[in-house]
C-alpha cells in the first residue's frame, strides 16, 4: 500500500487572507469617503460662495445707505440755501415797497402843500390785464390838490416787467390795443414813464394838463408798441 507523502491541508493560505482583508478595508474606506466625507466637503465649498455673496450684498447695501445719506445732506443744504435766498429776496421786496410808499407820501406832501386830507379825487379805476398779459393788479386815481395841481396815483399795483413803459390818459373809455389810443375824435396825453412794476407811484402832471373827458389810463411799451394794462376811470 502506498501513502501520500504531501502534508494534509489545514485551511486557507494566510497570505491570501491578508490580501483579502486589505481589499475589504480599501472598499469600505472608499465607501465611507464618497458617502460621508465628500458630500460634507462639497457643502463647505458651496457655503463659501454664499458667504462671499452675502458679504458683497452687505457691502453694497452699506454703500447705498451712505450715498443716500450724503444725498439727503446735500438736498438739505440746498433747501437751506433756497430758503435763505427767498428770505433775502422777500426782505428786499418789502424794503422796496417801504421806499416807494415813503416817496409817494413825500410827493403827495409836497404837491398838496402839506394838505393831503384836502386832496380831491376826481376819478379812479382798477388796473386790468391787456390781451395776452397776466398778473396786472392794483388801482389808479386822479387827484387835484388845493393849489390846482393834478396828480395821477398808482397804488397797490403790479404789472409784468418790461422795457420803456409809458403811461397815457385817454378820453376813450375802453382801450384793448395800442391802436385804440390813436383812434380819431379821442384825446390822449402821455404823462410819463413807468420804471417800477409794483408798489406805489405818483405822477405830477404838467401844468397844462386838462382832465376833461379823460376816461382811461393805459400802460404800454414803446419798445414793442404793445398795450400792457389799462384802467377804466369812474367818478367818485
Amino acid at each position: 500500500m502506498e501513502y501520500d507523502s504531501r502534508p494534509a491541508s489545514s485551511g486557507m493560505n494566510p497570505l491570501i487572507m491578508i490580501v483579502a482583508g486589505l481589499v475589504v478595508v480599501a472598499v469600505v474606506g472608499a465607501l465611507v469617503y464618497f458617502l460621508v466625507l465628500a458630500p460634507s466637503g462639497s457643502d463647505q465649498n458651496a457655503s463659501q460662495p454664499q458667504s462671499s455673496a452675502s458679504s458683497s450684498e452687505d457691502s453694497s447695501a452699506a454703500a447705498s445707505i451712505a450715498a443716500s445719506a450724503e444725498e439727503d445732506a446735500s438736498n438739505a443744504a440746498e433747501m437751506s440755501n433756497l430758503d435763505s435766498d427767498w428770505r433775502r429776496a422777500f426782505r428786499e421786496f418789502q424794503q422796496g415797497l417801504d421806499i416807494q410808499a415813503t416817496q409817494a407820501s413825500d410827493t403827495l406832501e409836497a404837491a398838496s402843500g402839506g394838505q393831503q386830507d384836502a386832496l380831491f379825487r376826481l376819478v379812479h379805476g382798477n388796473i386790468q390785464n391787456a390781451p395776452g398779459f397776466t398778473n396786472s393788479r392794483g388801482r389808479v386815481a386822479l387827484y387835484r390838490t388845493p393849489q390846482g395841481q393834478w396828480l395821477l396815483r398808482f397804488f397797490d399795483f403790479g404789472i409784468v416787467p418790461g422795457p420803456d413803459y409809458k403811461v397815457t390818459l385817454s378820453s376813450r373809455s375802453v382801450v384793448r390795443a395800442i391802436g385804440d389810443l390813436n383812434a380819431p375824435f379821442h384825446t390822449t396825453q402821455t404823462v410819463g414813464e413807468l420804471t417800477q412794476f409794483f408798489g406805489e407811484k405818483i405822477f405830477v402832471l404838467p401844468s397844462d394838463f386838462n382832465p376833461t373827458n379823460m376816461q382811461s389810463v393805459t400802460v404800454w411799451s414803446d419798445t414793442y408798441d404793445v398795450l400792457v394794462a389799462s384802467a377804466i376811470l369812474q367818478t367818485n
